[in-house]
């Protein structure tokens, strides 16, 4: 499966099982169906999912307001992780916010999450702020980063 391509797709409600499936092989993120549903449905709201041979491997979840947006979630199935699944999904997200107008990606992520942060970094995210003591159990700041897209930014990571 290595260098297969995926397929990413706006995510529909028939996709909220399978989705449901994705975040059950990660216990730290604890969505329940109601709130998937809600992403997929809901006013301002972008949620992509990522196919590969009709199986759903990953998905995200962005709130976008104006020319801003928030990206709440990626997650991709744990028997295909490390394959760049994520970073595909990502890069489409950046694609589909600047279409509709959004300038500037936001999200946050544990400062223990060295592994998140610097694939974050790679898609070219740059922190703008720490937010001490943010999470519990266990306690751990937050690390604030953004991605602009503007067509004046220094590359194209994050866009294609």
């Amino acid at each position: 499966m290595p260098g297969t391509r995926i397929t990413i797709r706006r995510a529909v409600s028939e996709d909220v099982e399978a989705i449901a499936s994705v975040l059950s092989e990660s216990p730290e993120i604890s969505w329940s169906e109601s709130q998937v549903r809600e992403e997929i449905d809901g006013k301002g709201r972008l949620a992509l999912v990522g196919c590969c041979h009709g199986m759903l491997v990953g998905f995200c979840f962005v709130r976008a307001l104006d020319e801003t947006a928030e990206l709440l979630l990626i997650a991709i199935r744990s028997q295909v992780r490390r394959r760049g699944y994520a970073s595909e999904i990502a890069k489409q997200i950046a694609v589909e916010l600047k279409g509709i107008g959004v300038r500037e990606v936001f999200l946050e992520v544990r400062k223990s999450n060295e592994g998140a942060i610097q694939f974050y970094r790679e898609l070219g995210y740059i922190q703008v702020d720490v937010r001490r003591k943010y999470y519990r159990n266990p306690v751990d700041d937050a690390i604030l980063l953004k991605l602009p897209l503007t067509d004046c930014q220094r590359d194209d990571r994050g866009l294609d």
